[in-house]
């Protein structure tokens, strides 16, 4: 849900090589008090309980054990508590190698007290072998937020999550011992993200960033009940539901030479084409389990940093119309067709910040006008110009940057001058996800 924080690096005069990065850490509130009755039972026997309408959520092939239409409707109430201890967390300075302490309190309970989870379902007995019902549940949600100062603030401050999940089933009962059943999972969800930003100076008062968005996904759910009393199986099964969201990213309060950044813009827009084979493919196989698998993100990061960051241009003319800064003025749409993707790499555990990057390359012929033109780009970066991928290499530079500069020298050794960018046989991947890196290849 955040924005993808990507940068642009000059390496040669024929390529552009870019990154984008998501955060390598993420959370969610799953809420499993979808039934008065099932919570008091603490889940047990939900699939066979069918004792009212809440069991649809559980199993709608129940139904087939209520007579008539039956209506219910149940609220409750959470208190739950949080507290945070500060063991010395430290936050980067843009821009420089160097560390700060975050300092701030402990951001108190982040939870309301209480948390209301409403649910409630109909069912009605349509033949002797048919019923029909409808569900409503707030599968999971909640908030979660933490007082100003806190000194985890720059990894969030607050995190509302709400969805409905609308679920019409049928119910057929096979036999006098078997019954089948099925719904359509309609979910509606909201959310709203925001988290402190820090400036160049650890005395300034902190930026602010904001993701809002909402979506509305389709899924489904199936289930069985044999009943041989006093014997009683069930079984049930839910499928995955995706949410793409859409809304806006707002940054303010960026002082100095960060102030540039500051906006409210789309959090979606439009593409002029996709990442070609195999780099989508690549990019999908390297997510984290659970992970959404929207790659195209990672793409449209790195040519919205890119716009932002040096005012270079990758896209095309026509289609709908791109909010972002550049591209808006020019008339383009960004096009990820131009990207190859060359290297992914998670930080180190024990960073101040980690990150889940991804670093593309393009041919400069694919940016659109003067690539000697860096009079759009923002304030955060200074003295941009082309630099020899040699002499990049000569540079002081992070220790990931010179790995993946040195990767995409092998990459384009002996190329001659005009021929189309190679694509690599495998992605190498520093992978940090925990305490033994490992150096794999995605193939």
């Amino acid at each position: 849900m955040t924005k993808p924080l990507t940068f642009g690096l000059r390496a040669l005069p024929a390529l552009a090589i870019l990154c984008s990065a998501n955060p390598a850490f993420a959370g969610a509130f799953l809420i499993q008090e979808q039934s008065a009755k099932e919570t008091g039972r603490a889940l047990s026997g939900a699939a066979v309980a069918a004792d009212g309408p809440a069991s649809i959520y559980f199993n709608p092939a129940s139904m087939t054990k209520l007579d008539g239409v039956q209506v219910e409707a149940a609220s409750q109430f959470l208190f739950l508590t949080a507290s945070q201890e500060d063991q010395g967390s430290t936050r980067g300075v843009p821009g420089l190698p160097v560390s700060v302490p975050t300092g701030g309190s402990n951001g108190g309970n982040p939870f309301p007290q209480p948390l209301l989870v409403p649910s409630g379902a109909i069912s009605a007995q349509l033949s002797d072998n048919v019923w029909a019902g409808l569900a409503v549940n707030a599968p999971f949600g909640l908030i979660a937020q933490y007082d100003d100062d806190f000194f985890g603030r720059y990894d969030t401050l607050r995190a509302d999550v709400f969805t409905l999940n609308v679920q019409p089933s049928l119910a057929v009962k096979i036999g006098d011992n078997v019954s089948v059943g099925a719904g359509i999972d309609v979910q509606y969800i909201d959310v709203e993200l925001t988290n402190a930003v820090p400036n160049l100076s650890p005395t300034a008062p902190d930026g602010f960033a904001r993701v809002k968005g909402d979506d509305i996904s389709i899924g489904w759910n199936a289930g069985i009940m044999v009943d041989f009393a006093p014997v009683r199986i069930g079984a049930h099964y839910r499928s995955q539901v995706k949410q793409n969201l859409e809304g806006t990213f707002e940054l303010s309060g960026l002082l100095g030479p960060l102030a540039g950044n500051n906006a409210t813009v789309d959090a979606t827009a439009p593409l002029a084409g996709t990442l070609t084979a195999p780099h989508a493919t690549r990019l999908a196989a390297g997510l984290r389990e659970g992970a959404p698998c929207d790659v195209h993100a990672f793409a449209a990061a790195a040519l919205r940093e890119l716009a932002e960051e040096t005012g270079l241009l990758i896209g095309r003319q026509g289609g709908a119309a791109c909010p972002w800064p550049g591209y808006a003025e020019a008339g383009l749409l960004p096009d990820p067709s131009a990207l190859i993707y060359v290297f992914r790499a998670i930080t180190p555990p024990g960073r101040p910040r980690r990150f889940d990057a991804r670093f593309f390359v393009a041919d400069a012929a694919e940016i659109a006008g003067d690539p000697d033109d860096f009079s759009r780009a923002c304030d955060e970066l200074s003295h941009l110009h082309w630099v020899p991928l040699a002499k990049a290499r000569a540079l002081n530079l992070p220790f990931i940057t010179e790995v993946v500069l040195a990767e995409l020298a092998q990459l384009v050794r002996n190329l001659p001058p005009g021929s189309a960018l190679p694509v690599p046989g495998t992605v190498p991947f520093f992978d940090n996800r925990d305490h033994r890196p490992r150096f794999v290849q995605i193939a």
